[in-house]
């Protein structure tokens, strides 16, 4: 697949405008990203064409990110085509340079689908890697499981979630 940026923008702040902010009946009325209106609202999030995801995680790993912004770094998926190479990359590249930094990069595979409650979290047409300050993160999520977001999740999903995170629970 040939990546056009202007195409991967359009098609990532769709699902960010038309899913991640929207409040979901299966997951009690909260929004799949409870931050995801802020960060569009802030412009605070930004989708970059990636290249290699080794190289990419490097060099981001040499910059800090301000509260509440989010580099989005978006991958053809036939260059990462196998989900579980993907997510190991992820980890090891979090254990290795992310974490120690203060950043944590969460990924997304269209191969691999990522369900709470019955709700499907993918994006589902591009590999992404998102990157944000762990500090911020933390505190955004134990900010919003003292208010039971995280209510009905599945205890093998959040143990997951929180491996390179503090868990707020």
């Amino acid at each position: 697949m040939n990546m056009n940026i202007s195409i991967v923008k359009k098609e990532i702040d769709m699902w960010i405008r038309d899913f991640l902010t929207k409040p979901n009946e299966k997951l009690n009325n909260w929004c799949p990203c409870p931050y995801a209106q802020t960060a569009i609202n802030k412009s605070s999030y930004k989708i970059f064409l990636g290249l290699d995801i080794h190289t990419d995680i490097n060099e981001m790993s040499k910059h800090v990110l301000k509260t509440d912004e989010v580099v989005i770094l978006t991958y053809d998926d036939e260059k990462y085509p196998d989900a579980e190479i993907f997510f190991d990359e992820v980890k090891v590249l979090n254990d290795s340079l992310l974490v120690k930094n203060d950043l944590i990069a969460l990924g997304d595979h269209p191969a691999a689908t990522e369900e709470v409650n019955g709700v499907c979290f993918n994006q589902g047409k591009y590999v992404l890697v998102l990157v944000q300050n762990l500090t911020d993160l933390n505190q955004k999520s134990k900010k919003v499981a003292k208010s039971g977001f995280y209510n009905g999740w599945s205890e093998e999903y959040l143990l997951d979630i929180f491996q390179h995170r503090v868990d707020p629970r």
